[in-house]
């Protein structure tokens, strides 16, 4: 049972996966360049 996507339909859905691995790799950086800032400044007491 094979579900035909239009041409339309298609171009969302590749749309929204782009736009989804971006977010997640942009949220990955933030992350990573966060924890090292925070390994590079040594433990602070707040």
């Amino acid at each position: 049972m094979m579900i035909s996507l239009t041409s339309p339909e298609l171009t969302l859905l590749f749309l929204g996966i782009v736009v989804s691995l971006g977010t997640a790799l942009v949220w990955m950086m933030w992350e990573l360049e966060q924890s090292a800032k925070g390994r590079r400044n040594g433990p602070r007491l707040r």
